[in-house]
């Protein structure tokens, strides 16, 4: 086998480990996502509370200071509006994916099916 041949080989076998540690790494999210939906649809309601809040204060404040002359603290408090903005939304759609899947889990529950169970089983 020549140096290219020897190449392919180990980059190949490279290739093939990262794949099946990165499938094992989705797995485990899934796991954890369906069976702390709940604490996890919680978590990014408030983060998503509390981003929004911070976007509307930076908000004014970049408004207030731009009418008192701080054009460069007004630019950096509207940055700040627009990021805790982003974060707000991001959150929000955590929050929204989370709470499908506790509606699904109760969905399942309803007809004697175990969600945290059968993740753990075929995850």
């Amino acid at each position: 086998m020549g140096f290219f041949g020897s190449l392919a080989k180990k980059v190949s076998g490279g290739v093939s480990s990262l794949g099946k540690k990165v499938v094992s790494g989705v797995r485990a999210g899934l796991k954890y996502g369906i069976t702390h939906s709940e604490k996890i649809g919680d978590i990014a309601g408030k983060v998503s509370d509390v981003a929004g809040t911070i976007g509307d204060v930076a908000l004014a404040g970049a408004g207030v200071t731009a009418g008192m002359g701080l054009e460069p603290v007004a630019g950096f408090l509207g940055g700040v509006a627009g990021l805790s903005k982003g974060v707000s939304k991001g959150a929000g759609a955590v929050q929204g994916v989370a709470n499908r899947v506790t509606e699904a889990k109760q969905q399942a529950a309803r007809f004697g099916i175990d969600a945290n169970q059968l993740a753990n089983r075929f995850l």
